[in-house]
């Protein structure tokens, strides 16, 4: 028995008690609905903030980042009601919540208004995304990292149809038809709630409700005591850095160079989408240990390097030919999503895989948690190191990536020694 089969079955119910292809088909249909209206939501925001709300660029900027602070503690405090009750009741609960955030969005008109409602709906989204990992790796088999493999693909195909519906919307312009688009993605959380109504009641893990560690497990009773648990979220962190490369760097760079034409931001979305769904469960299939997932991270730093290192050498050389410019960045983008590929596989392995079984909510909402560290923190000098840095922006952003790639095998073994061996668990 693998040690993600060992902590399935410590926290999971039998086959008798739930049928777990049905609960995984109602999971990813309710995970394609939500992440459809994500898509809009990405697409539609700024331009509502900017055109229907009137704030100014910076207001806007300033606005998002006022909220994804606020939504920091959603995964953790969601997740220590998950580890109590159970996941169906908080997850349904989270989403309803997100519709309630959601379709007050529309009707803000002033800063305020918008940076309330925002902030609740980010802060119900950390919480149900917290929410569905823990059920995920109740119900998944070995330990759920397959299955969260295939809710990515899942969720980058339904962001991809959504972003394009909203893109649509965006080229009207219309305010009243981008409230519309935001009342729609409101909708797509109230559907996934009925969905998820059919889930089926799960109980809190064994052992949840005390502060106690469990007995096969060492660690401390929160999570924030688990150093080493602590040390591989915070080289994810640093590693997160590399979707925000992907979504504000490289589009920052197309529209401000002149290099190459706008159009090609919406062909690198394309692209990184194409290779994820084509790739990750793949790449996801090579992860059999947390020495592979490591391994995973390590090559994944490398591929960050690799492509930033491309783009510092688009950046270095402006007298480059017409054509050789966007073919070296598709480049960059193909390589930079490959990284991405093994970042994310790696980390489904480590999020679920290093987690103590019977608080599965709170790690998870802590991993997350150091997530949207990186997504507050990484859009304040991102945007500087590739826009305004010159070549050695992008390089030195490389160089940060694969550093916290190399520091993940050492953070992944001291982690590894505190958890008693897949022999000891099935025990």
């Amino acid at each position: 028995m693998s040690a993600g089969d060992a902590q399935a079955a410590a926290v999971a119910p039998g086959p008798a008690e739930v049928d777990a292809r049905r609960q995984t088909r109602l999971l990813l249909g309710a995970t394609a609905v939500d992440t459809f209206g994500s898509g809009l939501n990405y697409a539609i925001l700024s331009l509502f903030l900017v055109s229907a709300v009137g704030l100014s660029g910076t207001a806007a900027g300033i606005v998002i980042g006022v909220a994804a602070g606020t939504a920091l503690p959603g995964g953790y405090l969601t997740g220590r009601v998950v580890d109590a009750i159970g996941p169906r009741r908080p997850l349904i609960g989270s989403y309803c919540l997100q519709g309630v955030a959601a379709a007050l969005l529309p009707l803000a008109s002033g800063p305020v208004g918008a940076c309330l409602a925002l902030s609740a709906l980010m802060f119900f989204t950390e919480g149900s995304r917290a929410t569905r990992y823990a059920l995920i790796a109740r119900i998944g088999p070995e330990g759920g990292v397959r299955l969260r493999g295939r809710s990515t693909v899942v969720s980058n195909v339904a962001v991809a149809v959504g972003v394009g519906v909203g893109g649509l919307l965006v080229g009207i312009g219309d305010p009243w038809l981008l409230r519309c688009g935001l009342w729609v993605n409101a909708a797509t959380f109230l559907v996934a709630a009925l969905i998820q109504q059919r889930l089926a009641e799960l109980p809190a893990a064994p052992g949840a409700g005390g502060t106690a560690p469990s007995a096969t497990r060492p660690t401390a009773g929160s999570p924030f005591r688990d150093t080493e648990y602590l040390r591989v979220v915070l080289v994810n962190a640093v590693l997160m850095i590399q979707a925000q490369i992907l979504t504000i760097g490289y589009p920052l760079w197309v529209a401000s160079s002149g290099r190459v034409p706008l159009w090609t931001t919406s062909v690198l979305f394309v692209l990184n989408t194409l290779l994820v769904v084509t790739f990750q469960m793949r790449v996801v299939g090579r992860i059999g240990s947390h020495g592979d997932a490591a391994a995973g991270w390590r090559r994944a730093g490398l591929l960050f390097l690799l492509g930033c290192t491309v783009m510092g050498v688009v950046v270095r050389f402006p007298a480059l030919p017409w054509a050789v410019a966007p073919a070296l960045v598709l480049a960059a983008v193909t390589v930079h999503t490959f990284g991405e590929i093994w970042h994310g596989s790696g980390q489904f392995s480590l999020a679920l895989g290093l987690a103590e079984p019977t608080q599965q909510g709170r790690y998870q909402g802590l991993f997350n948690l150091g997530e949207g560290l990186a997504g507050f923190l990484a859009p304040l000098f991102v945007g500087y190191l590739c826009t305004g840095a010159g070549a050695w922006g992008w390089i030195g952003l490389g160089v940060a990536l694969a550093s916290a790639g190399l520091a993940a095998g050492p953070a992944v073994r001291s982690a590894e020694r505190t958890r008693p061996s897949p022999d000891a668990e099935a025990g």
